[in-house]
């Protein structure tokens, strides 16, 4: 079961969790419109969803201002050129089965097999200060993260130089400074190691001090501990898709303060070998 906390100034409202997502457009389509996306009635679509398990989407948290969501990791943060059903798609769905029509401005985004939390505005003006407190990092973003291995310092802090092929759709460390590359940054933790039948594996506590394509994924890498699953930066176990969760998101918003915390379900591999670690985090 999971909960989220939410902290308004010196209030504590905790909600409990039931599923619910995200939206996005291209990145010059959000810059022109401000990330605005209305919400409309369902519509059908040429393709059938491909999803293996029907996903109900609700919000976590609501007021006049945000909306929270916890995003599954299948599924798209935004919308794509495929006839393939977003988080856009179900929270139409939730709107339409309650009869309201709500416009929403994104903020952020997770990746596609990132789960975890995500918030978006309900008005101009609550994007327009989301969005300068999330494009300048002034916010906390941690992730749960299962790794390949067990890398040689258990705390420390990665800073690189990271260039995103938009082609290959792969991030990687570079040496140098190029056109298109960027500083990444972010500091993790090893919570716990324990042997496997595959090898070591790992539970880290990350905190994003940047927000870069796969920064998280190819960082890790970099050093050697891939992702468990997470075949594409080099991860020999194919036994899960890779495990990676937006767990806790803090941010203020005008005089109000807000702080939410979410948890992978343990009752899933890899998360499962770990769940005294992350039960112990609620």
């Amino acid at each position: 079961m999971k909960f989220c906390f939410l902290t308004y100034k010196y209030d504590i409202i905790i909600v409990l969790q039931n599923t619910f997502y995200f939206l996005n457009k291209t990145k010059k389509d959000l810059i022109k419109e401000q990330m605005c996306v209305k919400m409309k009635k369902k519509t059908k679509r040429k393709k059938k969803v491909t999803d293996k398990k029907e996903i109900n989407i609700e919000p976590l948290y609501e007021d006049a201002s945000i909306v929270l969501c916890e995003k599954p990791p299948i599924i798209l943060t935004l919308p794509s050129e495929k006839s393939e059903k977003s988080l856009i798609d179900y929270l139409s769905d939730y709107y339409a089965k309650t009869g309201e029509a709500q416009t929403l401005y994104p903020v952020h985004r997770l990746d596609r097999g990132t789960g975890g939390l995500v918030v978006f505005a309900k008005t101009k003006k609550a994007a327009a200060e989301l969005s300068s407190v999330f494009a300048e990092h002034r916010n906390t973003k941690e992730y749960l993260a299962v790794l390949d291995g067990r890398p040689q310092q258990t705390r420390a802090e990665l800073c690189d130089i990271l260039y995103a092929d938009k082609k290959a759709n792969k991030a990687f460390v570079v040496s140098r400074e190029r056109k298109g590359a960027k500083e990444a940054r972010l500091f993790y933790e090893i919570l716990k190691t324990k042997e496997t039948e595959k090898g070591e594996i790992s539970l880290a506590r990350i905190e994003l001090k940047t927000g870069r394509m796969h920064q998280i994924r190819a960082q890790l890498s970099h050093i050697g501990n891939p992702l468990t699953g997470d075949g594409k930066y080099g991860s020999r176990n194919n036994s899960c898709q890779f495990a990676l969760y937006a767990f806790h998101l803090k941010f203020s918003l005008g005089k109000k303060e807000y702080e939410f915390f979410s948890y992978p379900d343990v009752n899933m591999y890899p998360y499962s070998l770990f769940a005294e670690e992350i039960n112990a985090l609620r």
